[in-house]
């Protein structure tokens, strides 16, 4: 090799790469990975009881597989892309051979050539798995006793597929999947509501939120409740399994009005339904309740903000009635010129009627010109009653910046 040059620094010495257009992945792509690919790791399996046992599942193509746990079903579901990485390079879909693998021996047998799913999950009993097929646009089961696929959401009249999908691919779903812990149901949510499935088919689809969402122009979302008082985060990811018997929480989101709050099914009431505690000119996030006990009433602990107050910690004792704040986190923010927010209609060139927010400085004058500043992308105004806090970005407005000066 040359001497290296120590004039020079670094950044100004020339670097080559090679580039082939038959590669999987692009050049930057591999240069990205390198120091992970160095060190892949694979899925084996090993029988602690036979020792000599071991069975390699991951290869070069799929290095990971993932097995159920508990009791652990003797076969996995895997995607191998290998034939579609150079095409994933213009498409943005991406496809999939799905493969049935043996975890015991390794064998692997073709499912579904060219598969496009965009959510996956498997029973907590590892029987069934659930996937959403962006071709079909609809929800499969999958029974790995069985090898059969069926269509779970063809004949409900409406539709599970993202329906405001606007960019050059194909559509993924509204939601994920939510599992009872045991194995009795599922859920599936469309735009509004939740419906409820059977895995062994002896009962038909219902409405599980019993079609409150669609009657009040509302998104209802499972909500990830915090009920350990000693735990010290909230719920991540979002709810992937339920207790059967147990009040579901939804949060709520009106499409026109644009408040959030909090929806509950108490299945353990005689005449249950949906109760809605709380709806508002705010974003409500991290629910954590306190079951009632001796001498003790239930108690409701949250988050509540907008862009005018910021964000702070609530709590209520009487389901929502009365509101208590627990919190002044922000208190400096008074003495900055804060601006308010309305809620802008327009129709546009297509005859779609859109929002837009507009922003205006504390002490608007009506009678004055200012300057305006447009900023569009996507979808914005589902964000009316979302607390910003003023920081540098690399591409958006800094909105409190701006309208304080």
């Amino acid at each position: 090799p040359r001497e290296k040059d120590t004039s020079l620094v670094e950044f100004e010495q020339p670097q080559l790469d090679i580039w082939s257009w038959h590669e999987d992945y692009l050049q930057p792509v591999q240069l990205l990975r390198k120091a992970r690919d160095l060190k892949q790791t694979y899925t084996a399996y090993i029988n602690t009881s036979l020792t000599e046992k071991f069975v390699q599942l991951g290869d070069l193509d799929v290095p990971t597989i993932s097995v159920p746990n508990k009791r652990m079903a003797d076969w996995a579901l895997v995607g191998n892309d290998k034939a579609y990485r150079v095409q994933s390079q213009w498409d943005y879909s991406r496809y999939t051979d799905i493969y049935l693998v043996n975890v015991k021996t390794g064998e692997r047998k073709l499912v579904q050539k060219k598969a496009c799913y965009g959510a996956m999950s498997v029973s907590p009993n590892g029987e069934w798995v659930i996937v959403y097929d962006k071709f079909a646009q609809h929800w499969f089961q999958y029974s790995f006793a069985t090898g059969e696929f069926k269509n779970l959401t063809e004949n409900l009249g409406v539709a599970f597929h993202d329906e405001d999908h606007d960019v050059p691919s194909l559509a993924g779903p509204y939601g994920q999947v939510v599992w009872m812990k045991d194995n009795s149901s599922f859920l599936i949510n469309d735009r509004f509501d939740y419906w409820q499935f059977d895995p062994k088919g002896t009962q038909s689809p219902k409405l599980f939120t019993e079609g409150y969402g669609r009657e009040n122009n509302t998104r209802l979302t499972i909500e990830a409740v915090i009920e350990d008082p000693d735990s010290e985060y909230a719920p991540v990811g979002g709810v992937r399994e339920i207790k059967p018997g147990e009040p579901v929480y939804f949060s709520t989101f009106h499409f026109r009005s644009k408040e959030t709050g909090y929806v509950v099914k108490d299945v353990k009431k005689k005449r249950y339904s949906m109760t809605k505690l709380v709806e508002g000119p705010y974003t409500y996030k991290n629910l954590a309740y306190s079951k009632p006990g001796k001498g003790k009433k239930a108690m409701y602990v949250y988050a509540r903000g907008n862009f005018e107050d910021g964000n702070n910690a609530y709590m209520t004792a009487d389901n929502f009635n009365t509101q208590k704040q627990i919190t002044d986190i922000n208190p400096q923010q008074k003495d900055y010129n804060w601006g308010t927010v309305e809620l802008v209609d327009w129709i546009t060139k297509d005859g779609i009627i859109s929002n837009g927010l507009l922003f205006k400085p504390e002490d608007f004058d009506s009678t004055k010109k200012y300057p305006v500043m447009i900023y569009f992308y996507e979808k914005n105004s589902e964000t009316l009653y979302s607390p910003r806090t003023p920081a540098p970005s690399r591409s958006v407005i800094n909105i409190p910046y701006f309208v304080s000066n």
